[in-house]
């Protein structure tokens, strides 16, 4: 597994996006090895922040910078494409392909980002050992826990060496029995990443658990930012 983009990253994301009901307008940046939470009610602007950060909503004003890369900025009419942007997403439902395995999953992801048919498998099968999945590589999603489906998810996205890793509400789908476990668990896995990551959630203990930096928000504005591990009593201030 290649070193890349993730060694130098840096996220410098000020996403101005006007909807009908609400106005986002939030600025957050992030070094390497960090990870930022976001937290809100729906309808916060959260996972529109992600998919602005993606690619996938571009912005109305403002600029998102990537390392040295300005990815979005329309004032300069600069608009990179999402599978140019270094950018790993984890989406809230996985969005693993039902026709495909496992590794076929993974092997996807690096498919596109031109390896040939052998080495993508093989690198993928790595990333599936590494998560301890290599006996469900040929399993298809539907055969496969709410825990190892998003192992599988985390892996396709991270093998294709991100700068920034966005995970839109990554425990949503596991059950609350499984939840404390399988948060540990990918505290694990995101410790080993160089990289920024980004994560949205609406439970507060996963943020304080996952987390070094958060921002609550609200109605499309950040209502509070600071180290994670304040948010529970910054939150009982607020009511």
């Amino acid at each position: 597994m290649t070193e890349g983009p993730t060694r130098q990253s840096v996220l410098d994301a000020h996403v101005v996006i006007a909807y009908p009901r609400v106005h986002i307008d939030v600025h957050l940046t992030a070094r390497s090895g960090e990870i930022v939470g976001l937290v809100g009610p729906n309808g916060s602007g959260k996972t529109t922040v992600l998919r602005a950060i993606a690619g996938l909503a571009p912005i109305d004003a403002g600029r998102i910078t990537i390392g040295q890369t300005v990815v979005d900025e329309p004032n300069a009419a600069v608009l990179v494409s999402p599978q140019d942007r270094h950018v790993g997403v984890v989406f809230q439902d996985y969005r693993l392909f039902g026709h495909l395995t496992a590794l076929e999953n993974v092997a996807f992801a690096l498919r596109c980002r031109g390896r040939n048919r052998v080495t993508a498998r093989a690198e993928s099968m790595q990333w599936l050992e590494r998560f301890d999945l290599a006996d469900h590589a040929h399993h298809r999603p539907t055969t496969l826990s709410g825990g190892q489906a998003q192992r599988v998810a985390l892996a396709r996205a991270l093998a294709t060496d991100p700068a920034v890793l966005l995970l839109d509400e990554p425990l949503a789908a596991i059950d609350p029995q499984s939840r404390g476990e399988i948060r540990d668990d990918l505290a694990r896995y995101l410790d080993d990443f160089a990289g920024v990551t980004v994560l949205v959630s609406h439970h507060h203990d996963d943020i304080v658990a996952l987390a070094s930096t958060a921002f609550a928000l609200d109605a499309g504005r950040v209502t509070w930012s600071g180290p994670a591990s304040n948010l529970v009593l910054q939150s009982a201030r607020m009511k």
